[in-house]
This record gives structure tokens, C-alpha cells and sequence, in this order.
């Protein structure tokens, strides 16, 4: 996925992939938080939990939204 426009990169050290959060995705994307944590509770999208902090690395948006194309 190219870089999400609208949506600053987070900040990773070098050699870490990015991780989103649901906020993000919104921005992003236009569709409503609830949504994006809809997918993540169907287990749509993997997810990296930080004690009650939710992220979604890059490779796998980069794969729910490679599976949404085919």
C-alpha cells in the first residue's frame, strides 16, 4: 500500500512496521471507526492489542485490502 494519504506515518524505528490505529483507518478511509472495528472483531484484520491500545500493522491492512480486490 503506498502511504495513506491524509493520514500522517507514524512513527516506527527503523526496521518496525508501521502500526495504525482505528483512527487512522478512519481518516484514511472515510468509513466510520465503528466500522473498521467491526472488521477487526469478525477477525477481518489482524491486530496487535497494547494492553486496552489497539493497532493494525501495515501488512495486514495490506492484506485485507489485497483480499477486498480480488
Amino acid at each position: 500500500m503506498e502511504a495513506m494519504n491524509g493520514v500522517p506515518q507514524p512513527n516506527s524505528p527503523e526496521g518496525l512496521e508501521p502500526l495504525y490505529t482505528v483512527a487512522d483507518l478512519q481518516r484514511w478511509s472515510g468509513e466510520s471507526e465503528s466500522v473498521w472495528r467491526k472488521r477487526i472483531s469478525r477477525g477481518e484484520i489482524r491486530i496487535v492489542k497494547f494492553g486496552a491500545n489497539t493497532r493494525v500493522p501495515k501488512s495486514a491492512l495490506d492484506e485485507y485490502l489485497h483480499g477486498r480486490e480480488a
